[in-house]
């Protein structure tokens, strides 16, 4: 948020929590790990890694974007088949 609208952040407010569930087998909601609503650091953010992340998100979602504009199914993609022998 501090990249696209740092004017709706209160760093104030930001509580940095653990990663509860690091070293669970089972993926958890945010909500059974966490007290305050996130894990992580924010505490540390800053609004130039927020738009270099904000970059590489939408880089990388256009590439995979494009592949899948040319994409065949996978009968498309088989090979041809070879003559029946028998």
């Amino acid at each position: 948020m501090l990249a696209l609208r740092p004017d709706l952040v209160q760093m104030n407010r930001a509580v940095d929590e653990p990663d509860r569930s690091a070293h669970c087998f089972f993926a958890y909601r945010v909500d059974k790990e966490s007290v305050h609503s996130g894990v992580g650091t924010p505490s540390q953010a800053d609004e130039a890694f927020g738009q270099a992340t904000l970059a590489a998100c939408i880089t990388e979602l256009s590439a995979q974007l494009q592949q899948a504009m040319i994409e065949k199914t996978p009968l498309e993609e088989l090979p041809p088949a070879l003559p029946d022998m028998f």
